[in-house]
């Protein structure tokens, strides 16, 4: 029987706990900060800021370029063709009874480790097949965020931060209320005692995680920046073996849910 600690990755939504979304969070956010800061140094582009992509998109076609507005929306076709890609997998192995998790990020690790082999062993992608090369990190990074959005019932999302941001200064803000509502006219020793409820908020149990997607993003990218200055696009091996690693944890801690017991696991749906 797992213990506590020893919990697979593949199950889904609130049959997941806490601490498998961090690890969950963690452990991919640092993958996709990485894999963003070596594309930007190897293509000059940030290949998960759809934001930024369809504002280029807006700013070509209301300037007549259309040849970037036709490159911004193929990286954004491309985001989406990995979220796609994602959900395909997951309801196929959902079907198969194999394990939801592995597969994708198999086909992620694939993509990574392909675009690692044509840039060392070519000297890196000519002029014409770099935006080839940034389609194809678009779909790597749109099929990871889709996966762990599916995989953490839409909890987690580690690819793009703009909304995460959002919600981490509003649930700062709920639980600051909660907290000076309860303890309201009580002395400091008090208030104190109200620390071990607030951390059992579920509230602040979301703004941790977000916190932790923030962070491990730009953990990420910083050392994805260093490693990229030190060996170029071979620093894309780096998060090549993260996800590897979390593809052989998932495998080898797969149990069956029964043997299953969390201790704790707090509803984070908005």
């Amino acid at each position: 029987m797992a213990d506590h600690d020893d919990v697979p990755l593949s199950r889904e939504g609130k049959e997941r706990s806490f601490r498998e979304n961090v690890l969950l969070a963690f452990s991919l956010a640092g993958v996709a900060g990485a894999v963003n800061a070596i594309g930007l140094a190897e293509l000059g582009v940030l290949t998960s800021h759809v934001t930024g992509t369809a504002t280029r998109l807006g700013v070509a076609l209301g300037s007549g370029g259309w040849l970037d507005a036709g490159r911004a929306f193929a990286l954004l076709m491309a985001f989406v063709l990995g979220a796609m890609s994602a959900t395909l997998l997951i309801e196929f192995a959902k079907r198969t009874h194999h394990p939801r998790f592995q597969l994708p990020l198999l086909v992620e690790t694939v993509l990574l480790t392909a675009l690692t082999l044509l840039a060392t062993l070519t000297d890196g992608p000519r002029t014409e097949g770099v935006f080839a090369v940034a389609l194809a990190l678009s779909v790597a990074m749109g099929l990871q965020n889709a996966l762990v959005t599916r995989v953490s019932g839409a909890v987690v999302r580690t690819t793009h931060l703009t909304g995460l941001a959002t919600d981490l200064g509003i649930e700062l803000v709920r639980v600051g209320a909660w907290f000076f509502d309860r303890t309201r006219g009580e002395c400091l020793l008090d208030r104190l005692r109200h620390v071990a409820v607030v951390r059992r908020d579920p509230e602040l149990y979301r703004a941790r995680l977000h916190a932790t997607i923030l962070c491990s993003f730009v953990l990420g990218c910083v050392v994805g920046s260093v490693a990229y200055a030190l060996v170029g696009a071979l620093a894309m091996t780096l998060p090549v073996c993260v996800l590897l690693a979390l593809v052989a944890y998932d495998r080898h801690l797969a149990v069956s849910d029964e043997d299953l017991d969390d201790d704790f696991n707090p509803d984070l749906s908005p």
